[in-house]
């Protein structure tokens, strides 16, 4: 088809429109796939680059290199982060270097970066980190009266952060914080009414790890002045402690708040005790604040049981480890342990030097901040100590308005003591009565709440004791019942195993059994043939010695048909030789086909044999008398036939050349073990002896001899006097087997 020309170029300039969106897309597909792997792999870095900052913050100690170096990759995370925009890992990152900040003391700086992370991640999903960061943020504000208010408001939303994403864990232990700084506060009623909301939710969820929050409810009690509670929970966190098997530091506060609560009864020495196990957990993780904490507590004990000098000495050599640096509250409670100390001892000079000090902390501060009264009544000891009694008024009016008077027997008897002096000293009489009076109706009150108390804890022990009781017969009852359950399941799995057991055996003894009778099977053909090989192979080694000693008697005939037609006598010498010699090989051989073993040779018989042989051969019968003594030693074919050779020789000698002139004698032939694994054959005559002048002794005989001892590796021995000549080969016997042929 033809198209005009406008509408030809329309299509054409079209087509070129189409290709180029179409180039377009694929370079756009293209580079959306190239972004999103790139994108893949900065957040596997971000997550990679976090987790190590993370592992190095929660390592055990304050490692001040590593704590370092978390930052240093928090803030490579941020990087990469703001890199692709993505918000959520800007505020984990920034998370993380306030936690670094915070423990390496950066506190100003931890601050500033946890609420620049707070700002970012409560926008977020992450409900864990946005919960984790308020938490941090909350650490980061003082102790003040005045900032406890923000300080519990961050925890308490994070508990509720916590609740909303159903992490009930977290909301629970969250919750008891709150309640532990309510209890920093001077609120401990309102402190129990938290804690019970934590054992609400720790219930719910069946948590059994309950130490610490049995620690704080047990210091709640104690600060409510219930000493019989507090310490029955403190107990219970630490038996609870010791079931879990808990060796984290939390073990050091529990010790410490128990030690405190035996402070509070006068039980000195158990609150030392508990203080001092306290201490060394502390010392031991290296947790600063505690350490601290417990430094006090020791010297405050110290102090209380009369040690004023050992309670200096620790402090100060304490103080020299752990310098105060803008620690209001431990120069406050450091100088006021001094004081104490040096007012027991009458060093007032060195007092006033601490009284200065807690001076200075108190007007630092504001006169209603709880965390401070207790300044006040040390100040007007050390007041009156001096005998300013007029200045003691002042702190006395503030401290008497910070407690609570009237209800807090214990510290209204002892503010009234003080007035008490105060109005003595200065001869305000009546006053000092009214006081005097008072101070007696609260001793008596606290006397009375320590006889109730007492009655209080002896009742708890009986109740305890009671309840301890019970559970054992309950525990020995179900450990009864389950002893039972376990021993019938016990002996039902048993059963059960054995039956498998048994039928295991009895089908792997049915395949043994099959496999066994077709090896069984195998064998006995491999047997049968074995047997008729050997028995071929017996046939023809029999067949091959009757040829070899037929070969040889055809040899021995035919030399002796060629010396029939030779005169010379040193021909027929040497063919009678060469007779006797293939006759003793043949010898050999006849006795092998002739016997069923085909192997070894009887040397007792082939010796007698061969010495009859050599009788008729010389036709010396009547002048020569041939002894022979032959254990019946079995030697292999290899060593028979050349010692049967070696005797034809000597012996053949003794008869040609030690008896001449027709003179009569001996040869006697012995064959015996001299050890295990040694035989000795000898060959001795009693003629005229050797004589070097006799060629037949240097003759081819002797070479023979010589040369056939050395093929079987045996010492050729040869004397020689006027008793006759006696030839000894000594060599050790083997036979087919490979075995020594000693045997009789």
């Amino acid at each position: 088809m033809t198209y005009p020309p406008k509408i030809s170029s329309l299509i054409i300039l079209w087509g070129c429109l189409l290709l180029s969106a179409f180039s377009c897309t694929q370079n756009n597909s293209k580079q959306q796939r190239a972004n999103t792997a790139n994108t893949h792999q900065i957040n596997d870095s971000i997550s990679l680059l976090q987790g190590q900052s993370d592992s190095l913050i929660m390592k055990k100690g304050e490692y001040l290199p590593d704590l370092e170096y978390a930052v240093v990759l928090a803030t490579k995370a941020e990087q990469l982060c703001r890199r692709i925009n993505y918000n959520p890992g800007i505020g984990k990152s920034l998370l993380l270097k306030a936690k670094a900040c915070m423990e390496m003391k950066k506190t100003v700086e931890g601050a500033e970066y946890s609420r620049k992370a707070l700002a970012i991640l409560s926008e977020s999903d992450n409900s864990e980190d946005h919960a984790a960061c308020l938490t941090l943020t909350g650490s980061t504000i003082g102790d003040t009266h005045q900032e406890f208010p923000e300080k519990i408001a961050y925890y308490e939303k994070a508990a509720a952060v916590y609740r909303k994403s159903g992490n009930k864990l977290k909301e629970a232990e969250t919750t008891q914080l709150v309640a532990d700084l309510y209890i920093n506060d001077g609120q401990p009623k309102r402190a129990l009414e938290i804690m019970n909301e934590a054992f609400k939710i720790y219930h719910e969820i069946g948590y059994k790890q309950l130490q610490s929050a049995y620690t704080v409810l047990g210091t709640i009690y104690t600060e409510l002045d219930n000493h019989v509670e507090a310490r029955r929970y403190l107990l219970l966190a630490a038996r609870t402690a010791e079931e879990n098997k808990d060796t984290t530091p939390f073990m050091s506060t529990l010790y410490n708040r128990l030690g405190y609560e035996y402070a509070m009864i006068k039980d000195y020495p158990q609150a030392v005790n508990n203080f001092e196990k306290a201490y060394a957990i502390a010392q031991a993780a290296k947790d600063t604040p505690n350490i601290l904490v417990l430094i006090n507590n020791i010297s405050d004990m110290k102090y209380r049981m009369g040690s004023y000098a050992a309670s200096n000495e620790f402090l100060s050599k304490a103080v020299a480890i752990y310098p105060i640096y803008n620690d209001d509250a431990r120069e406050a409670i450091v100088s006021i342990i001094f004081l104490n100390n040096h007012l027991a001892l009458k060093e007032y000079a060195k007092a006033k030097v601490y009284y200065e000090r807690v001076l200075k902390v108190r007007k630092a501060h504001d006169d209603e901040d709880p965390q401070y009264q207790f300044t006040k009544p040390m100040l007007a000891i050390y007041l009156q100590a001096a005998k300013q009694y007029q200045d003691t008024y002042k702190y006395l009016d503030s401290y008497k308005k910070g407690i609570m008077y009237g209800t807090d027997f214990r510290r209204s008897s002892w503010i009234e003591k003080l007035y008490f002096i105060s109005d003595s000293a200065l001869g305000k009489h009546t006053s000092a009565i009214n006081h005097y009076q008072l101070y007696k109706a609260f001793s008596d009150s606290v006397t009375a709440v320590d006889k109730s108390r007492q009655m209080d804890e002896l009742q708890l022990q009986y109740e305890t004791e009671k309840k301890n009781k019970n559970i054992i017969v309950l525990e020995s009852k179900q450990q009864a019942q389950e002893t039972r359950l376990k021993i019938v399941i016990g002996g039902s799995i048993v059963l059960l195993l054995f039956l498998v057991l048994l039928y295991n055996r009895y089908r792997l003894k049915q395949q043994n059994n099959r496999r066994l009778e077709r090896q069984q099977q195998e064998i006995n053909a491999q047997n049968e043939l074995l047997k008729k090989l050997v028995n071929d192979k017996e046939w023809l080694l029999k067949e091959i010695h009757h040829r070899v000693k037929n070969n040889l008697q055809v040899a021995i005939s035919l030399l002796n048909m060629q010396s029939q037609h030779l005169e010379n006598e040193d021909a027929l010498t040497a063919i009678r030789n060469s007779q006797r010699r293939m006759y003793a090989m043949s010898l050999i051989h006849q006795r092998l086909y002739q016997t069923d073993n085909l192997g070894n040779i009887d040397m007792k018989w082939y010796i007698s044999e061969l010495m009859s042989f050599l009788k008729d051969s010389f036709e010396a019968r009547d002048r020569i008398q041939f002894l022979v003594d032959s254990e019946a030693i079995l030697l292999d074919v290899v060593q028979a036939i050349p010692i049967g050779l070696i005797l034809n020789e000597a012996v053949t000698n003794s008869i040609k050349y030690a008896f001449t002139d027709g003179r009569k004698g001996q040869i006697r032939v012995t064959l015996h073990t001299t050890n295990a694994q040694h035989c000795l054959l000898s060959i001795a005559d009693n003629g005229i002896g050797f004589k070097t002048e006799s060629t037949g002794l240097t003759s081819l005989g002797m070479s023979l001899m010589e040369g056939l001892a050395g093929q079987i590796d045996g010492q050729f021995n040869l004397s020689s006097d006027q008793n006759g000549v006696t030839i000894s080969i000594i060599f050790v016997p083997k036979r087919l087997d490979g075995q020594l042929s000693n045997e009789h």
